[in-house]
């Protein structure tokens, strides 16, 4: 599902006091780790820049520079986190207050007569710093629901069941099943409002060899319908169309976790689009990766989609934690002459966000 990359580059640059980043805070001198790290540095930073002029590789030999050329890399490539100074071809910051100031002091809380510490970071310092460890360290391996394999992050997924709770969608189609563990894990929740309730989980790999099977479930075959194929096949949309219709949903839920390609993140979107009444939901999830990895992925085709289909809007409200790998991924559909409320625990005011304006 996701790639492994290194971001251990980056890390020294994290450390650097804010708001100033000066070539020679990179220290190339500081000892054989640094500068291993400085060449890193140096080789991506030209592969990056190479590769949007459109110039073959460099070779090795390339990437061997004076100390001086090493530090001006290095500041190329430690970004200020707020957004401002992003390296070329990386997007800024989408967190949810990423531009604010933490106040590392003892005693530093604002509005009281206590002396400030003398570090500040910024928010997005703390966030996009935990998720490169958070990458490096393959953390999203080591998610499980009752020893089921479950690539979420532990927020991002009490954040979902909570959205799932509070919206309570018929059915959840879910792009990207792997091991199915994630699968499980909502349609317990959903099973929990509504025992009529399925999730179709769809994948062009049928996963196997986890040390708890999600296909040990009781729900598995009953509620939750894996479906083996890519999911802009026309076969698979047919197929998906044809359970909807069997079990007569109407409020349809999708989350986008698959190939994290912008373009077939895009399809999968746009195939399934008309299957999201007003007020409905799709969750396009990791789209941290752009700003990771400085390539098109989720975030890229999630933006397309919005200008492809002006009705739906980007919804903060589930990212309560701060801390999300879907950040802006969250979209409401909201047709014109529409309000589209937050749902509540009483059948009569969940009906009533449904209820279209006079």
């Amino acid at each position: 599902m996701r790639r492994r990359v290194s971001f251990a580059f980056l890390l020294p640059c994290m450390l650097l006091p804010r708001p100033v980043l000066p070539e020679a805070a990179c220290h190339v001198d500081a000892g054989a780790e640094v500068a291993a790290l400085l060449a890193e540095v140096a080789a991506l930073s030209a592969a990056l820049r190479e590769a949007r002029a459109g110039a073959a590789p460099a070779s090795s030999s390339a990437a061997a520079s004076s100390p001086r050329d090493d530090e001006g890399r290095c500041a190329e490539v430690c970004v200020a986190r707020s957004g401002h100074d992003q390296m070329p071809g990386r997007p800024s910051s989408v967190y949810v207050d990423h531009d604010l100031d933490v106040d590392l002091g003892i005693g530093g809380i604002p509005g009281q007569d206590r002396p400030r510490g003398r570090r500040t970071v910024s928010v997005d310092d703390i966030l996009f710093g935990y998720d490169i460890l958070f990458e490096n360290r393959s953390l999203f391996n080591v998610q499980h629901w009752k020893g089921m394999v479950m690539l979420q992050n532990p927020s991002d997924a009490f954040a979902i069941q909570d959205f799932l709770w509070t919206e309570q969608p018929d059915v959840m189609i879910e792009f990207g099943t792997y091991y199915g563990g994630s699968a499980v894990f909502f349609a317990e929740i959903m099973a929990a409002y509504n025992p009529a309730a399925h999730v179709i989980t769809i994948d062009p790999i049928e996963w196997r060899g986890a040390e708890v099977e999600a296909t040990s479930s009781p729900l598995w075959g009953s509620m939750i319908h894996p479906i083996v194929g890519l999911p802009s096949d026309p076969a698979v949309r047919i197929r998906v169309e044809r359970l909807l219709e069997e079990f007569g949903a109407k409020r349809v839920f999708i989350s986008e976790d698959s190939s994290h390609n912008a373009t077939e993140v895009l399809d999968n979107l746009v195939s399934y689009e008309h299957l999201i009444g007003p007020c409905g939901w799709i969750l396009v999830q990791d789209t941290k990766l752009s700003r990771l990895e400085a390539s098109h992925g989720p975030l890229e085709a999630s933006r397309a989609f919005l200008r492809r289909f002006p009705a739906y809007r980007v919804r903060r409200t589930y990212e309560y934690f701060m801390y999300t790998q879907h950040a802006q991924g969250w979209l409401q559909k909201v047709p014109p002459r529409w309000r589209c409320m937050a749902r509540s625990g009483a059948r009569e005011l969940r009906r009533s966000a449904w209820r279209r304006q006079r």
